[in-house]
């Protein structure tokens, strides 16, 4: 993969895949990123829309939809995660107001798990 935008990115090492996180886990173990070190999977933060009226598949609900190789899910009021490919993960939270700990708390429960 690509070694893009290191800077304030970190590098963690869970279940033996290397994560490149724009968002500080102090969960767990990891440090800065530096330039050439290699990952897995990145997770950052950028904005996407979905349009979850128009939800067409057998699983999805008004908070989680599924297409091949793409997973969408919107916590209301806190944060959207879109995960795809299985080695992206894209966030934003739905206000500035919304803590770091709140975000952590789905990106590692559901989107991770995803």
């Amino acid at each position: 993969m690509e070694n893009l935008n290191i800077k304030n990115s970190y590098l963690y090492n869970p279940f033996d895949l290397l994560w490149k996180s724009s968002l500080e886990l102090n969960e767990l173990q990891g440090r800065k990123l530096k330039p050439g070190d290699p990952f897995d999977i990145e997770i950052s933060e950028s904005f996407f829309k979905y349009d979850f009226d128009k939800i067409s598949g057998p699983y999805d609900t008004s908070f989680l939809a599924m297409e091949e190789n793409n997973l969408y899910l919107k916590i209301d009021g806190i944060a959207s995660f879109y995960v795809t490919q299985g080695n992206h993960i894209f966030w934003f939270k739905h206000s500035d107001k919304i803590h770091p700990e709140d975000i952590k708390s789905f990106l590692l429960a559901s989107a991770m798990g995803a």
